[in-house]
């Protein structure tokens, strides 16, 4: 009966059966874990107590196998993950993030994954064992800036973006232990997208690159640089930003010219305008102060003529008024003199009533005088 390795614990191994029995087998020290085997007739089936102390692997594929998918599901691709120097190489890992195949997809890929064993490795382990030969082969150096790519696609986007954290993790470790000055880009690919990369003749993660590239220089095509490092490709990006960002500048600043001449030339229109309307302020200011001037001339006219005519009406009033005091005057004058004969003529007449009042007195004296003398 077939079975494939699952875990090795020192001189004994785990395999798992079709029928999901967990077999405890004896190491001869050259099983693998994911190696398929045929079973010995004699064979020991771990209890459930020992195989509780089997790894987590050795669970989760149990699980898996209990749903029905069969032993031979742990060689059904799950997940691509793609690293990009210039070596390019393809791993493609089963559902328990084991390595099941690995390809070059380049000459230089090729270098580094011969005569080296990946098979059944976890992920982790052979990235980190792709960036150690290709640091050995020269495509990684410590004396200049390095960029590697790693793309993940997979059937799981939460499986996806769980292996990328460890990758990006992983590899950054790998690459100080090796004292290797290099950026780490790890990013997340759809599985379709995947595909297309793998049926145009390129990785997932340099068709990722290229089509940046394409953003700043449209010029750019996907032959001319698909087997191009990614160092080269990330500096032909960044020279492209920069053009861009230089055009941009020297776009925004003949704007920025143009829109200071527009303002200049709306400054000036506006100055002139202000000219012209200032002009007009101080020509229809001449014409209102000279109105204001002869208004006033007239008002003065005016006024002088009211003040003539007031002065007229004022001595006219004066000299009736001392017309009327005249007549008055002479009226009491008049009345005075009237008065004055009057009084004149009283006292004559008074004085005539007295005197002949006296000389009837004396009269009356003397013939009383002389009857007294008789």
């Amino acid at each position: 009966m077939k079975a494939v390795i699952v875990e090795i614990k020192n001189q004994y191994a785990v395999a798992l059966d079709k029928n999901g029995a967990f077999i405890k087998i004896r190491n001869s020290g050259n099983l693998k874990v994911g190696n398929e085997i045929d079973l010995p007739a004699a064979r020991s089936v771990i209890s459930i107590n020992s195989w509780q102390k089997v790894s987590s692997l050795a669970a989760a594929v149990l699980l898996f196998l209990s749903l029905g998918l069969g032993v031979y599901g742990y060689y059904t691709p799950y997940s691509y993950i793609n690293i990009d120097i210039n070596p390019s190489v393809e791993i493609t890992s089963n559902i328990f993030n084991r390595i099941i195949r690995i390809e070059a997809l380049n000459e230089d890929g090729q270098k580094i994954i011969k005569e080296v064993v990946f098979e059944n490795k976890s992920i982790e382990d052979g990235v980190d064992l792709i960036l150690d030969r290709a640091a050995e082969e020269g495509y990684l150096t410590g004396e200049a800036k390095n960029d590697v790519l790693i793309t993940v696609s997979g059937k799981s986007d939460e499986k996806t973006t769980e292996i990328r954290k460890k990758l990006e993790e992983s590899a950054k470790t790998e690459l100080q232990t090796e004292k290797v000055k290099a950026e780490v880009m790890v990013e997340n690919v759809n599985i379709q997208r995947h595909d297309d990369a793998r049926k145009a003749g390129v990785s997932p993660g340099k068709m990722l690159l290229i089509e940046r590239l394409q953003e700043v220089n449209p010029q750019a095509k996907m032959e001319e640089y698909k087997n191009a490092p990614v160092k080269e490709i990330m500096k032909h990006i960044k020279e492209g930003k920069k053009q861009e960002r230089y055009e941009k500048k020297e776009t925004k600043d003949q704007q920025g010219e143009a829109d200071s001449a527009k303002t200049d030339e709306k400054t000036d229109s506006t100055d002139a305008n202000k000219k012209t309307e200032d002009k007009k302020i101080e020509g229809k200011d001449k014409e209102d102060r000279k109105e204001d001037r002869n208004s006033s001339k007239k008002s003065d006219r005016k006024d002088s003529k009211s003040n003539e005519r007031d002065e007229k009406q004022l001595s006219e009033k004066k000299q009736d008024g001392q017309h009327m005091d005249n007549r008055k005057t002479e009226q009491q004058d008049k009345k005075n003199s009237e008065k004055i004969e009057d009084d004149k003529e009283n006292n004559s007449r008074d004085r005539h009533e007295s005197k002949d009042k006296s000389d009837k007195n004396e009269k009356q004296d003397k013939r009383k005088n002389s009857k007294k003398d008789q």
